[in-house]
């Protein structure tokens, strides 16, 4: 039980971390004209940062780093 309660609270700071993204990207044909990608949760890092939302709240919309 303590295991289940451990993996829920992972998962809720996974979901309410990385602010400071654009709220305009709410889709993921959104972030593809945004030049983005959709990742599950969370944007690898250090070759991605968020930028919207492909499909809340399983998937984020990255922007890598590297374009410039």
């Amino acid at each position: 039980m303590k295991n289940v309660h451990s993996l829920l609270t992972l998962l809720l700071l996974l979901l309410l971390v990385d602010a400071g993204f654009s709220r305009e990207i709410k889709s993921k044909f959104a972030c593809w004209n945004a030049k983005g990608s959709c990742w599950p949760l969370t944007c690898p890092w250090p070759l991605a940062k968020r930028i919207g939302e492909c499909i809340w709240p399983v998937l984020r919309c990255c922007l890598s780093t590297l374009r410039s």
